[in-house]
């Protein structure tokens, strides 16, 4: 079970395992690099178009989710 899948949500991300239908949603770079530490990331990673019109999904800017995405790999990189 790795996370293969993203969306914006309501000022948020969810990430998706496919294979195992888990859905993990966090509105934070630390919540979402906890999950990404426990479960790690497929070899290929895809998202909805939602993470770029994520104004369209709680998100101040378009670069919100992607944003919070970055930060949230860096953390996870470090160990967070």
């Amino acid at each position: 079970m790795k996370i293969d899948f993203l969306s914006a949500t309501n000022g948020g991300i969810t990430m998706v395992s496919q294979d195992t239908h888990i859905h993990v949603w966090s509105d934070t770079a630390e919540g979402l690099a906890l999950v990404l530490n426990a479960v790690g990331l497929d070899d290929t990673l895809i998202h909805s178009s939602t993470m770029g019109f994520a104004s369209r999904n709680g998100f101040a800017t378009n670069d919100g989710a992607h944003d919070l995405w970055d930060r949230a790999v860096a953390l996870a990189r470090q160990g967070a």
